[in-house]
Parts: structure tokens; sequence; C-alpha cells
């Protein structure tokens, strides 16, 4: 399993079509190919988050960049998101899996 991504910052193997370079990303199955979010994006989701502690939107990103990153770095975040949202079945999935 791969997944084809244009001018990412994952380069383990770079092919050349028509001109443009792609990089390929080998995942095994059970880990998905995740890379971090734009830092402005990331930026402009917290202080939604700070505005809206509600906001799902905000926090979805919030997730993805946290899920890019390892335990150590982000287990406040996770802790602070499934206090939030205690029957997000989805967020404690992520949480799970990033603990495992």
């Amino acid at each position: 399993m791969f997944k084809v991504t244009r001018n990412s910052f994952l380069n383990e193997k770079k092919l050349k079509n028509f001109g443009h370079f792609f990089t390929v990303v080998y995942c095994l199955p059970s880990i998905s190919c995740l890379q971090a979010v734009d830092p402005a994006r990331l930026k402009a989701a917290l202080q939604k988050t700070q505005v809206d502690t509600y906001d799902m939107e905000s926090w979805q990103v919030i997730v993805k960049d946290a899920q890019s990153r390892k335990i150590d770095v982000t287990r406040d975040t996770f802790e602070r998101i499934v206090t939030l949202f205690p029957t997000s079945g989805r967020f404690w999935k992520v949480y799970i899996e990033q603990e495992v």
C-alpha cells in the first residue's frame, strides 16, 4: 500500500512523471500516512478554540496535527479533547491508536 503526494516533506522515493516530482510514501496497513498540518492553519484553529471551546472543525485540525506527532508530545492535547468531548468515539479511537 502506498500514497503518492506532490511536494511532500517525506522523501522516501521520488518519481518523475510528466515533469512533476512525486513522493511515494510507503505505509504499513495499520499505520496511516499523515503529515503535519500547515502551521498557519493550526495556529488559527488553536485561536478559534480559545474563543469557542466546542468548535469541532478546529479540533479536527488539531487532532490531525497531533496524529502526525509522537504521543509523548501530544498526550496533553488528546487528554483535553477527550475531556471536552467524552462521548466522541472518533477522538477516543485516535487517542488509543496513538497510545498503542
